[in-house]
């Protein structure tokens, strides 16, 4: 007698059955479980008969049919699932930091202008962005527990509390780069402070902290990362002028020549399958790289050693992405969340938004990983409780990208700004070569890929040139007793103090 499994990892297996039966009329009795033949109810319910010789000449020929019809379309699925396998996915993000210039930390949530806002509150509305196999953001900030540190004489400084950090990981962000112009902020003890409560949370998910190192060495070697059997190498460089030392750990400086060269030789040196940099660098509120920077980053670090990927940020405003041979260079990413910066509103269309983005990468002929397709997503509100702007809004940001790509071609080292297609959700894609043969999540994504409906997007009607003068005024914040009020100022309302 045939009976079903109630398992419920497999819907058509078949326990306690008389295997002297055809396989072909084993198959068949799982296709009428699932409804795939038209056979009668009292003939097949659970612990029904086998049917006669009569009915069973009828369903080997329906079977061998279904076997003719169902087998190529069950193989490419087979495959399909195989090749995704072999994808993945990896989210960048820009600059994070949990509380305000000189707040003091807190457990139970990040403080901004003297209010508590709770963990859960300030990341509820980009938590599902947060869903690759490596998410990656820039952590501008210092990592500790304590109130009491001596603190830098300093305009602007950051700390967040060890519990945000684990808040962070715990929605899926499991690498953070340290190598950035705040992680000094508090000097040794905090950067040591910092080493000691990241190393804590590896146990929790936290995967690579790359940049800030208890040594020269160890602040130039990458951090390993392994995924599905892949090897991802991250190495982090950065500003600040916070070498290492004998006596202190630090970060390798983007604009020294020799931390520059050491850091990408290192990164190049090791065996991996994805090599990606991290870059803190630039001017603020600058939306185009300078030649000198194009030069490091683009001829050096890509052309030249072959980073797969670099991913810039400090400037706090998005740039345009480069694509070199397939290798890619996204120049800025902007704030992620923030609750040191400003409300970047002010700013319009070319600085008003942080940039969230999602690289495919899929297996090639030699076994080592490349990008196939990007998603971009547009943010506003990166200094509270960042989330996707609007759909009608993040369109016209994806055209400002498209905009700032086209300073980005050059011919003459095979390079070309990346443009990306604006989805009705408000969301970028753009699709490379090989994407539509890439299969599994990539395929689908990109298996309708037309790259001339991009031409036929509006262009955007705005000039991104640098700022030379920027309004500093702005309402008045509450007079709270006790406390004078001064004067706005541009950097105290860039940094979101005044």
């Amino acid at each position: 007698m045939l009976t079903v499994s109630s398992e419920a990892t497999c819907s058509i297996c078949l326990v306690g059955a008389d295997w002297k039966h055809d396989s072909v009329l084993d198959y068949s009795f799982a296709l009428g479980r699932r409804g795939l033949l038209p056979v009668s109810n009292e003939s097949y319910r659970l612990g029904a008969r086998v049917p006669s010789a009569s009915i069973r000449g009828w369903l080997l020929i329906v079977t061998a049919l279904a076997f003719l019809i169902m087998g190529p379309a069950a193989a490419t699925a087979d495959k399909d699932i195989a090749k995704e396998t072999n994808q993945i996915r990896l989210v960048i993000g820009g600059d994070l930091g949990l509380g305000g210039s000189g707040q003091p930390v807190n457990p139970r949530g990040a403080r901004r202008h003297g209010q508590l806002y709770a963990w859960d509150d300030l990341t509820a509305e980009i938590s599902g962005l947060i869903d690759g196999d490596v998410n990656f953001a820039n952590l501008e900030t210092i990592v500790t527990a304590k109130n009491s540190l001596p603190v830098k004489k300093k305009t602007f400084v950051f700390r967040s509390h060890p519990a945000g950090v684990r808040h962070l990981v715990d929605i899926g962000f499991n690498v953070l780069s340290t190598a950035n112009n705040h992680v000094g902020d508090y000097g040794t003890p905090g950067m040591r402070e910092t080493l000691l409560e990241l190393d804590k949370l590896r146990p929790h998910g936290l995967l690579a902290y790359p940049g800030l190192g208890i040594s020269r060495e160890d602040a130039a070697n990458p951090s390993v990362v392994q995924i599905k059997g892949q090897r991802l190498l991250f190495s982090a460089i950065g500003i600040g002028g916070w070498a290492p030392s004998k006596r202190s750990p630090g970060i390798l400086g983007f604009y020294s020549s020799r931390d520059f060269n050491e850091a990408v030789e290192s990164l190049s040196r090791e065996d991996g399958d994805f090599r990606v940099l991290s870059v803190h660098y630039g001017i603020e509120l600058s939306v185009r790289p300078g030649a000198n920077e194009i030069k490091k980053l683009r001829d050096r670090a890509v052309r030249e050693m072959g980073i797969d990927l670099v991913v810039g940020h400090h400037a706090h405003v998005p740039a345009g992405v480069q694509e070199i041979d397939g290798l890619l260079v996204f120049y800025g990413l902007g704030n992620l969340l923030h609750l040191g910066m400003q409300d970047m509103s002010r700013f319009g269309p070319c600085r008003d938004y942080g940039l969230m983005a999602k690289v495919h990468l899929a297996e090639n002929e030699n076994g080592r990983l490349s990008a196939k397709a990007i998603e971009v997503w547009p943010l506003d509100k990166m200094h509270l409780k960042a989330r996707r702007m609007k759909p009608k809004k993040a369109k016209r940001r994806i055209r400002v990208l498209n905009k700032l790509a086209s300073g980005l071609d050059d011919k003459k080292t095979n390079s070309r700004g990346l443009r990306f297609l604006a989805r009705e959700d408000g969301s970028g894609l753009a699709c490379l070569e090989g994407a539509k043969d890439a299969g599994g999540r990539i395929g689908k994504l990109c298996g309708e890929w037309d790259g001339t409906a991009i031409a036929a997007q509006p262009s955007a009607p705005i000039s991104c040139v640098r700022r030379r003068h920027v309004s500093t005024r702005r309402a008045k914040p509450p007079r709270r007793r006790g406390k004078k009020y001064s004067e706005p100022t541009l950097l105290g309302q860039f940094f979101g103090l005044q």
